[in-house]
Order: structure tokens, then sequence, then C-alpha cells
């Protein structure tokens, strides 16, 4: 059943999902805070917990209770079995130490770790942004595991009022064809709509059977959760694949 909620805690939110889980995220607009926050809900619940991208990601800062950092984790994945309950592990593929970045791996290997059954929670970032509020994906883009459980497809409500330009949306051009839109709009409600709902928008390429939850993010520091129950309630009827809306 899509019921739009607002939570103002990531414990609510963790109940929505269930464990084992293999949880990605997609779209712009906080993706890598979340996954982190999360991942600490998770530690605290005395979960073993990966957190990990298919793209790139900041190296988080702290406090973020990270406890070990693996990169090139295929080559000696029997450091993988050393996780204990209630830790963060972080893997990549390699660091990219000039702009402080941490390299994706293969989803096809997050698939193969997730099947092992090491971990109780996998994180992972598979869609970059630029730190825009709001993207279009291109054609190669998200880059979600196959085994995932949950998908969240993130908005920054921020977006909501700016100009459609580079600046202000990842890859601009593409989310113009995708919204029926053109460079130079004001993004408001109906064009975020129909970037949630188009097959081409926020959801490509989630596999059919997760969980797909919609997170309109950032609504306590622009002020926009009325405009983000508006955009909740007209996808209600049109997305009965989007389990919920979370704002």
């Amino acid at each position: 059943m899509f019921i739009p909620q607002t939570f103002s805690s990531y414990k609510q939110l963790i109940n929505l999902i269930k464990c084992p889980a293999l949880i990605s995220f997609i779209g712009a607009g906080g993706k890598t805070t979340t996954m982190f926050n999360l991942a600490s809900r998770y530690k605290k619940l005395s979960k073993k917990v990966l957190t990990t991208t298919t793209t790139k990601i900041m190296f988080p800062t702290e406090p973020n209770g990270c406890e070990t950092y693996i990169f090139d984790a295929s080559d000696n994945p029997r450091l993988l079995n050393k996780v204990k309950n209630g830790s963060i592990t972080c893997i990549g593929q390699k660091p990219n130490f000039t702009k402080k970045k941490i390299i994706g791996i293969a989803p096809e290997y997050i698939n193969q770790i997730f099947a092992q059954k090491i971990f109780d929670v996998i994180l992972v970032e598979a869609d970059g942004a630029k730190q825009k509020p709001i993207k279009a994906p291109a054609n190669h883009e998200p880059v979600i595991p196959q085994a995932a459980t949950t998908v969240f497809g993130i908005i920054g409500t921020d977006a909501i009022g700016k100009k459609i330009e580079e600046k202000n949306v990842h890859r601009a051009e593409i989310f113009c064809q995708i919204t029926s839109s053109k460079i130079g709009d004001i993004i408001d409600q109906n064009i975020i709509t129909k970037l949630i709902l188009s097959k081409n928008g926020l959801f490509t390429k989630t596999p059919n059977i997760c969980q797909k939850i919609l997170l309109l993010n950032k609504t306590q520091h622009a002020n926009k959760t009325e405009q983000a129950l508006n955009i909740a309630n007209k996808i209600k009827e049109k997305a009965p694949n989007i389990t919920t809306a979370i704002i």
C-alpha cells in the first residue's frame, strides 16, 4: 500500500526494510549521506554492514562508524569473512586519493557477496550526480546490482524553484527530454512528477522484484514538506510499482 510518510528519524525508515537486505541508492540530493546514516543505525542494531559503490563516492567524513576500508577486495575475499557484529565495512576497487574518492566495484561482485550472506545489510551508492540536487540518468545509469532487494530513488526538494541548467541539474539536456521541459524552465512539482514516473526517469533500470522507495529529501532545509507531499500524492495512483514515498 502506497502511503506518503514524513520521517524524523532513520530508525523509522529501517522498519520498512527486511534483512538481509541489498539496498541501492539512485538519483541525487543526498545519496551518500543517507547511505552512511543508515549504516550507522544498522550498526547500532548490531548488524554486519557493508557500504560500497558501483560508481564513485567521496571518502566518508567522520563520524561515520566505519571500522574497515578494503580495496581490491576481489583479490583477497577472505578479508570480508573477518567482519563482526555491529560493524561497518567499506569496500572499493581502488581509492583516488587526489579526488578523495572511492572507486566502485562491479555490480556482479556485489551480487556474489550478497549471496554469501556475510553481511546483514549491503548499502550501495549506484548512481552519480556531481552533488547536484536532481538529475536525469544517462543510458549507462544507474548501475544497480540485480540482486537488490530495495532501491531508494532520491530527489533533493531544494531543486524546486531553481532553473533547469547544469549548475542545478546533472545531465540537464537529458532531464529536459524526460520531463518535456527546456533549459531555463523553473523546476516545479509537475516536472519532478514526470521525472519520477517516466520509464527513462528516476527508477529506470530498477529490478522489477525489488522494493522501490521514493525519498524526497532535504525538506527540513528548504521548507518543502507541503510540496513534497503534493508530489507524493500525484504519483500515488500512477506508480503502483513504488512501494512508498518518504519525506
